[in-house]
C-alpha cells in the first residue's frame, strides 16, 4: 500500500531478499502504472523458482546477490524494498548503506511487530 501511494510511472522497484518474488505479484495487483521489479537474494533456488513463475513478464528481473554487496548500479531504484530482512542480520550499517547507495529517492522497510 505505501509503494502504491508513491510510485510513478515507469519507475524501478528493487526488492532486497525477494525469495521467489511473491511481493512482486502483490505490487502488480495494487498497482496499475507501468514499473520495472528487480528481485536480489542470495539463494538460487528461490531465484530459479522465480524466474520461471515470471518468465513471461518483461518488467521483471532477478539476480543473485546479497545485502552486504547489491550486485545493482549506484542510484539504479527509485524505490528499494526491504521486507523482513534486517532482523536476521548480525549487523545492519553496511546492509543500510548498499540500500542507500543503490536507491535514488525511497526506501521501505518492513519488519515483524513482534519482538525475540
Amino acid at each position: 500500500k505505501i509503494v502504491k501511494k508513491i510510485i510513478k510511472k515507469n519507475q524501478k522497484v528493487l526488492d532486497v531478499g525477494c525469495a521467489c518474488g511473491h511481493y512482486y505479484r502483490s505490487l502488480k495487483r495494487e498497482i496499475k502504472n507501468n514499473f520495472f521489479y528487480t528481485g536480489v537474494d542470495p539463494y538460487k533456488i528461490f531465484l530459479d523458482k522465480a524466474k520461471l513463475v515470471w518468465k513471461n513478464d518483461s518488467n521483471v528481473n532477478f539476480k543473485k546477490g546479497n545485502i552486504f554487496q547489491l550486485p545493482v548500479k549506484n542510484n539504479e531504484f527509485d524505490i528499494t524494498v526491504c521486507n523482513n530482512v534486517l532482523l536476521h542480520l548480525p549487523s545492519i550499517e553496511k546492509p543500510l548503506r548498499e540500500l542507500i547507495r543503490v536507491t535514488n529517492k525511497t526506501i521501505i522497510f518492513e519488519l515483524p511487530k513482534y519482538g525475540y
